[in-house]
């Protein structure tokens, strides 16, 4: 999705990337707020930004021959240096 809103391109980090190095450091979670591992994570994933979501809502409809999935996502991008909010 970053994508479609970013006016220069940007490589992501796979999630089991993601994933490997969050478990290395021993973390489970990790929030928007916490600026310490957002920074440290920032740095080990070489990364300007991080993205932290939740999915609130998954629905597929169903129409005769027509289908709809929706998804409502909360997400918040923080800039890795700052640990501010940019979108």
């Amino acid at each position: 999705f970053y994508s479609h809103l970013a006016i220069r391109a940007f490589n992501d980090v796979e999630l089991a990337v993601v994933d490997k190095t969050l478990h290395s450091l021993g973390i489970k979670k990790v929030e928007d707020n916490d600026t310490y591992i957002i920074k440290k994570l920032g740095k080990l994933l070489g990364a300007d930004y991080l993205v932290f979501g939740r999915v609130n809502a998954n629905k597929k409809i169903y129409l005769a021959l027509y289908s709809l999935n929706s998804i409502e996502a909360e997400i918040n991008i923080v800039d890795s240096e700052t640990c501010k909010s940019v979108w």
